[in-house]
């Protein structure tokens, strides 16, 4: 009896190095079965190209011939992260999309611009606030839109002085922790003298800011 008691302990090893070794199998096994998560995909039409942040971890569609710039750089707009952002927050301008821009000295308009900015920021007021009407900036609250599986809230904007106006649409969420804000804009000159064949159809500068739901539609964070 003495004599199989070591190979009672060594045969008792094997059997728990097996199943040892089937545990870990059987869990690999289990993890390979998991799929991955879906990367977000956007199905493009023709004269459209995709814009990715892999910094920012977004991406969109938008047509091939807009200006593209990840500064806020223009005459007629603020270079805040957000438009109606606090005057002393912190926050980050992400990029630009001008798809239409008209300047004239002697027709209508003297100056007009459709664009999509989109910025962000951890500053904890402009968290506090971001799914809410910025008080005092005449904001009005719209229904909340699905954006790529998010939902944002949405506001209207608007401002005018001087026959200059400046607004539009600012779709916002807080993602991970930090506002993010999409934000469709129309910025230009209400001046308007004699009518002159130079004119732009109004139809023509409303048909250039409506066009830019087709970028807001295909925003996706990507991850």
């Amino acid at each position: 009896m003495q004599q199989s008691a070591p190979y009672a302990i060594i045969g008792f090893g094997v059997i728990v190095m097996a199943l040892i070794a089937w545990w870990f199998g059987f869990r690999n096994a289990e993890e390979e079965m998991i799929p991955e998560p879906a990367a977000p995909t956007i199905e493009l039409s023709e004269g459209l190209s995709i814009y990715t942040s892999g910094e920012y971890g977004f991406l969109f569609a938008y047509p091939s011939g807009a200006e593209i710039s990840e500064l806020f750089e223009s005459p007629w707009l603020s270079d805040a992260w957000s438009v109606n952002a606090l005057p002393d927050a912190t926050g980050i301008p992400l990029v630009s999309v001008v798809t239409y821009r008209t300047e004239s000295e002697d027709s209508y308009p003297r100056h007009c611009e459709a664009s999509v900015r989109i910025g962000k920021s951890d500053d904890a007021r402009e968290v506090a606030r971001c799914l809410s009407a910025r008080e005092g900036s005449g904001e009005v609250e719209l229904p909340d839109r699905v954006i790529g599986e998010q939902t944002f809230a949405a506001f209207s904007f608007g401002d005018a002085g001087m026959q200059r106006y400046v607004n539009g649409v600012s779709y916002r969420t807080l993602y991970q922790g930090v506002c993010y804000a999409v934000e469709q804009i129309r910025a230009g000159s209400s001046y308007r003298e004699d009518e002159s064949a130079k004119d732009i159809p109004e139809e023509t500068l409303t048909a250039a800011y409506d066009s830019l739901d087709t970028i807001i539609e295909s925003f996706r964070f990507a991850r």
